[in-house]
């Protein structure tokens, strides 16, 4: 997943030295976050970092909505008496509202008390977090007025610093706060480790190319065994029809997704691959491909290809058949399979 950062500020590489490997922050271009309607970039964010004001409100709020997380610095939380379109208002949807407010000014040296001890911090003055004691948890609060430096919302998703910067320990601790996993583990710690199941995909106005892979793989068995065709809809096959295609390096099991499958016991050989039975819809997507939306993905495919092209009944194009795995250990055993 990644962590995205809005707009390119230095803070990427801070962010970049602390959730290295767990988690990859990435700059957000303006194009990017307002492409809309689609907002392809929500699939992929484990976390937004707001260090100015975003141009679509819209864009966040959707963002939040669907369940993401958003971290500002820099900014204030205000108490809005009516429509200001300058204020970034998100709710984390547990009762908590907030109106952000990012600031210009030039930010002086202070220090926050946290965790019994005292850390530097830049602090913008005209960055207020006005908010309701019982709505929010603070973070930080400064040691010069014992006002709040940084807070949290109830829902634990939406996280504001009046500080343009953090250190690395306040940063670590907010992240934490937010529901973010990362950091070090001893072996003894580590669970063991399986390889990921891939997803045996197809586009979504092609999705017979998932039919034809099976039928290619097992032409020993009926059709009626595979996949069917029932109403117009596709069915994927019976949890009871265990098919397994196996060679000298890997054995694949082929399992309907959402449905049991027969216990075996693991081998390291094993590899998993799941059938959807339909494609993908998007709260799938984020359960099933966080890391990728194959949506998105088809969409691309069709915007570069030959109109003349449109006879899917009859062809199978390049990319109409896709399988997607988080982790591989080897692309060229994949393709060669």
């Amino acid at each position: 997943m990644d962590i995205l950062l809005y707009p390119a500020s230095p803070l990427i590489e801070s962010l970049t030295t602390l959730v290295d490997p767990h988690y990859l922050p990435q700059i957000l271009s303006t194009s990017a976050l307002a492409a809309s309607p689609a907002y392809p970039w929500h699939s992929t964010c484990a976390l937004l970092v707001l260090v100015g004001p975003p141009p679509d409100h819209t864009a966040i709020r959707k963002y939040v909505e669907l369940g993401g997380r958003v971290l500002a610095l820099g900014a204030g939380v205000k108490r809005s008496l009516g429509i200001d379109d300058t204020l970034l208002r998100i709710s984390d949807g547990h009762g908590t509202s907030l109106c952000i407010d990012f600031c210009t000014q030039t930010p002086t040296q202070e220090s926050v008390q946290f965790d019994g001890a005292q850390i530097p911090v830049p602090r913008m003055h005209s960055a207020t977090l006005d908010v309701d004691a019982d709505r929010v948890k603070v973070l930080a609060r400064f040691t010069s007025d014992d006002s709040p430096a940084g807070v949290l919302s109830q829902g634990g998703r939406i996280a504001v610093w009046s500080c343009p910067s953090l250190h690395e320990t306040l940063l670590r601790a907010t992240l934490v706060a937010l529901g973010l996993q990362f950091g070090t583990h001893s072996t003894e710690e580590q669970p063991s480790s399986h390889i990921l199941p891939q997803l045996l995909l197809a586009h979504p106005q092609n999705w017979k190319v998932q039919e034809r892979v099976l039928q290619s793989l097992f032409p020993e068995r009926a059709l009626s065994s595979l996949t069917l065709e029932e109403g117009g809809r596709n069915v994927s096959p019976q949890p009871s029809q265990e098919m397994v295609f196996s060679d000298e390096a890997d054995s694949f099991h082929f399992h309907v997704l959402g449905e049991s499958h027969p216990e075996r016991t693991c081998e390291e050989k094993d590899k998993d691959i799941l059938l959807p039975k339909n494609p993908l819809t998007p709260e799938q997507e984020q359960l099933h491909t966080p890391l990728f939306s194959p949506s998105v993905f088809f969409s691309a495919l069709d915007e570069f290809r030959d109109k003349e092209e449109s006879n899917r009944e009859s062809t199978w194009r390049m990319g109409d058949a896709l399988l997607y795995g988080e982790v591989v250990t080897s692309t060229q055993s994949m393709l060669h399979k």
